[in-house]
């Protein structure tokens, strides 16, 4: 019985392209967040923060503020957010920080940021916009904004937070 339920979710759950099936990783998350690709995400769409706040609440809860590292990862961040109420001031943090005039680093572990997704008028330094979010009005395109001052924008944590319970299927 153990190999035929086995059998039916690499199955399912094995990927193909151009004919030939890539690998796709399971994970098992904490109850509210959401598995993709090796991590685990949890939106929070209930406390506006400041990005200060935002790291904090995520590393209470065992993850750090979301990298984005690649295209499928954010047009998975992207569909997520899609989900929640839209308004033209709501946005979520990126956990990246302009460290050097240009210099846009990974904040949990000072990493260079090599993908980006700027909306076309990004980044443009305004108001001393040093680190980054999702514009909900912009198709969730990437923007500078103030890490402290969140003015009358409604901005969220997007956590993100690597589990142990993964699991390679081939």
């Amino acid at each position: 019985m153990d190999f035929v339920i086995c059998f039916v979710v690499v199955t399912f759950l094995a990927l193909t392209v151009d004919g030939q099936t890539t690998p796709h990783v399971l994970t098992s998350c904490p109850n509210g967040w959401i598995a993709y690709e090796g991590s685990c995400y949890l939106f929070n769409n209930k406390d506006k923060m400041s990005f200060v706040a935002a790291e904090e609440f995520c590393k209470q809860n065992g993850g750090h503020v979301v990298h984005i590292d690649g295209e499928a990862e954010n047009n998975f961040i992207k569909d997520q957010a899609r989900q929640y109420p839209k308004t033209s001031l709501k946005l979520w943090w990126i956990g990246i920080k302009d460290m050097t005039d240009g210099e846009w680093r990974y904040t949990s572990d000072d990493s260079l940021v090599t993908f980006f997704d700027w909306d076309p008028s990004q980044p443009n330094k305004g108001s001393n916009a040093e680190c980054a979010v999702l514009w909900a009005d912009k198709d969730y395109k990437w923007g500078d904004h103030p890490c402290v001052h969140v003015g009358s924008y409604s901005v969220y944590a997007v956590c993100e937070a690597k589990y142990m319970k993964s699991y390679l299927l081939q």
